[in-house]
């Protein structure tokens, strides 16, 4: 019988890389990709004679496990289990009764969305029946969750860890994949709140990122400041280390032959942003992980993942436009002497596209409201729970939904208007609660207060995605013709047409005849 079982993670710490006999394990990952690869990692690096099943919900085991040799797969007993509440609390039940062989590995793979039907309560007891039974057996059981609502999963088991044995989570940002551990039970005690940066090999799976150089370089351009003349707000160069340029073009041109200064571009528009992440791309590809490079924001422009694009670029500072002159010039004496730490993606167009994956704004015709944003949420580039915020808005009484799309200003890419009979449904595409007054601000040409009686708003993913369907089965608005799609240059919706005015009408006054003077 086996002491332990391979996790499959290649290079990753001793402690970490090896699941215990009779211990449940438990891997949230955010994409289903990712998990895919991590199930496909785990049984192939299992040894030959090892006792391996693998149990799915939502998908086929043979879809899942395609890639790996046949001689890989012909020796594992597969199982599918259906996505469902009943067949979920069912488990340990049919588990103990297909699985023969004691001391093997069991994987379950499946959505998180199963798991979100069960109460918290619920689930404490469906780990306790999934622990009695490999103790019974004498197994091990990793439980590979994936997709939207992992992060509810992480807060309904983060108490568990009288039961797991190993919790962790497989996590995506922009293109790079960490593995976080927040408990891992190993044969000289417990590992916890490890955090690694992954590649992804060849060959699928993954391994942990090779180690990044730490030391301190220091240059003799290492005391130079280069930046867009704006972002000093008309102020002269502030010493005669610091150099302005008239457009970040120049400055990108001048700083990519450059290995420790300070380089300063400024950003006046969302629609700037491609071109900006490129140039800073370039720029740190060029001169490397020494020179230090920072974005002001000149006006209001940046989303949170416009800003988690900049630095997966290569920038080490995004200052927002609230900051003052002051402010940003503390904030950029305290990058001085760091690196650029991040691995920094090969393909600038694809991180590009992924972080900003809509290219429309403005009105939609309900149906390809909902199917705009549904792709957007589908992106395994962008966070989970961070991709955006839809809203529902009730016009005050005496105003048409079709009439307040008068008010509307959308001026970023993946802002999306559509309206119904009674309410104006809006989704700002990466925009986070936090920011959510001031975006509406920047949106709505009245205050919010004046021009809607009531709101809500939703940030989750899965939250987003119920509430669409529900957007999209309401009973069309039959007084109204359905709204055209606008591209992302298009203008703002019109004004609805004002009544036709009232043309003034001449009227005759009688002659009155002039009285004698002292008549009554």
């Amino acid at each position: 019988m086996a002491l332990s079982f391979p996790f499959g993670i290649k290079q990753l710490w001793d402690e970490l890389s090896v699941m215990q006999v009779r211990g449940l394990y438990w891997v949230n990952s955010d994409t289903q990709e990712n998990a895919r690869g991590l199930c496909r990692q785990v049984a192939e690096s299992q040894p030959q004679g090892t006792d391996v099943a693998l149990i799915c919900s939502g998908e086929t085991p043979r879809d899942l496990l395609g890639t790996l040799p046949n001689a890989a797969v012909a020796r594992l007993p597969l199982f599918t289990l259906p996505a469902q509440k009943a067949a979920l609390l069912r488990l340990p039940l049919e588990a103990g009764r297909l699985i023969r062989k004691p001391g093997g590995l069991i994987i379950y793979y499946a959505p998180a969305t199963l798991f979100l039907e069960l109460n918290p309560e619920a689930m404490a007891q469906w780990l306790q029946a999934m622990r009695r039974l490999i103790n019974k057996l004498g197994s091990t059981l990793l439980i590979i969750c994936h997709s939207a609502g992992v992060n509810k999963i992480k807060s309904a088991l983060i108490s568990q860890h009288r039961v797991l044995s190993g919790f962790s989570s497989l996590t995506t940002e922009v293109e790079n994949n960490y593995y976080q551990v927040a408990w891992w039970a190993a044969d000289k005690g417990i590992v916890t709140n490890q955090r690694f940066n992954l590649r992804t090999l060849p060959e699928g799976g993954f391994a942990l990122q090779d180690d990044q150089p730490t030391g301190d370089f220091r240059g003799s351009d290492d005391s130079w400041y280069l930046a867009e003349r704006s972002v000093l707000e008309g102020a002269p160069p502030l010493s005669s280390n610091w150099q302005l340029f008239d457009d970040n073009a120049q400055l990108a041109q001048r700083g990519e032959a450059l290995h420790a200064a300070t380089l300063i571009f400024s950003l006046h528009s969302n629609q700037a942003i491609p071109a900006l992440a490129r140039q800073i791309h370039h720029v740190r590809q060029a001169g490397g992980n020494g020179l230090k490079i920072a974005v002001r924001e000149m006006t209001v422009s940046l989303r949170y993942t416009d800003e988690k694009l900049l630095q997966a670029c290569g920038a080490n500072l995004v200052v927002p436009h609230v900051a003052s002159l002051s402010t940003f010039l503390t904030l950029l004496d305290g990058i001085q002497g760091s690196r650029y730490s991040r691995p920094l993606p090969d393909d600038v167009e694809r991180l590009i596209t992924g972080m900003r994956p809509l290219q429309v704004r403005g009105v939609l015709a309900r149906p390809a409201f909902c199917d705009t944003v549904r792709s957007l949420l589908d992106s395994s580039l962008l966070a989970e729970d961070t991709k955006g915020i839809l809203l529902s808005m009730r016009p005050v009484p005496g105003l048409l939904p079709r009439q307040a799309l008068s008010l509307c200003t959308l001026r970023r890419d993946g802002d999306l208007v559509t309206v119904d009979a009674h309410h104006l449904h809006l989704y700002l595409s990466n925009c986070r609660l936090p920011d959510l007054e001031i975006a509406l601000e920047s949106v709505f040409q009245l205050p919010v207060t004046d021009a809607f009686t009531s709101r809500r708003e939703w940030h989750e993913d899965t939250a987003i995605l119920e509430q669409l369907s529900r957007i999209g089965h309401d009973a069309p608005d039959t007084d109204d013709a359905p709204l055209p799609l606008t591209a992302a240059a298009s203008a703002q919706p019109a004004a609805p047409a004002a009544p036709p005015r009232r043309l003034p009408q001449p009227l005759s006054l009688p002659m009155v005849a002039d009285q004698p003077e002292g008549a009554p």
